[in-house]
């Protein structure tokens, strides 16, 4: 399966190769939903070497239903066979409910590949709100607003960039299918309720809500993380963030130095000046000089 490339791919591409992930192999978190169809896709069209885990959590012995979750299992198998990639199947030995177990038990396997692995998920933009949005309504500090990076202790999330309908229009524009697990959409799960009765909604009554307040949420966050003292930037911590974020990131340490005098155009000219492959160079912007080196980031006056 290859697709023609457009903008999707070489962001994602871009996002790999700043995390020196080029050339390693991933592991992707494979539901057979939409999300993880959607990297697995990518990620073939991009020609990396990745595999596929799948995660069962458990059969309800007491339903007399077909189990949708055997059913996501053998569409993952099938999935794999079809794009000649190795799939590793795990089942828990007794039904999990709660979202906590879930959770728990696919840290638990996947914590079985983090050291031969580059351990991949499907996580989005609107992941990233409502995780945030959940936080809020239980109670959080602001460093609880990080909630999830790109690269985390030892998983990689490249799509949180990536709103939920780029994804989609990629599907549907290839013609990929996935399948839907009924539990999205029962609203005891308060993720659940939370997208589709509050979020949603919010989104239908004022458009682009929730890009405005993704992006918001993303800078509170980003301030409590980077409270700039000096004017040097470890190029490893930059590296950590998203394109969205880095952009962020370097509006605030020029604020932090005094310099105010400043437009996103130029912001994105060090971003692109940042992202060459020489380890050492020194160029001109934003009425500063800018030294970057294997280690740092550090800015000078002309």
């Amino acid at each position: 399966m290859s697709h023609s490339w457009g903008p999707v791919h070489h962001k994602l591409l871009k996002i790999i190769r700043d995390h020196n992930h080029l050339g390693k192999t991933f592991l992707l978190g494979f539901s057979g939903g939409r999300d993880s169809c959607a990297l697995a896709g990518l990620l073939l069209d991009l020609k990396v070497p990745f595999e596929l885990i799948h995660i069962h959590h458990g059969e309800n012995l007491a339903s007399k239903s077909v189990n949708d979750r055997d059913r996501a299992q053998n569409f993952a198998s099938q999935w794999a066979k079809k794009n000649k990639l190795k799939i590793h199947l795990f089942k828990s030995s007794h039904f999990l409910k709660s979202e906590q177990e879930m959770r728990d038990f696919r840290i638990q396997c996947f914590k079985k590949f983090r050291t031969s692995h580059i351990v991949t998920l499907a996580h989005h933009q609107d992941d990233l709100l409502e995780t945030r949005f959940m936080r809020l309504i239980r109670g959080t500090g602001p460093s609880g607003l990080m909630a999830m990076k790109e690269w985390q202790g030892f998983v990689f999330r490249p799509l949180l960039s990536f709103q939920r309908s780029e994804l989609e229009d990629y599907l549907k524009k290839n013609d990929l299918k996935w399948v839907e697990d009924p539990s999205n959409q029962k609203s005891y799960y308060f993720r659940n309720f939370l997208r589709h009765q509050i979020l949603r909604k919010l989104e239908d009554y004022r458009p682009g809500s929730l890009k405005r307040m993704a992006r918001t949420l993303d800078s509170l966050a980003l301030a409590q993380t980077f409270d700039f003292k000096d004017t040097v930037l470890k190029v490893k911590d930059y590296l950590t963030f998203g394109h969205q974020q880095q952009i962020q990131v370097l509006a605030l340490l020029l604020k932090n130095n005094g310099i105010h005098e400043f437009g996103l155009s130029q912001l994105k000219e060090v971003q692109k000046q940042l992202d060459k492959a020489q380890k050492h160079h020194t160029f001109k912007c934003a009425g500063v000089v800018w030294s970057v080196n294997a280690q740092q980031i550090s800015l000078g006056k002309y």
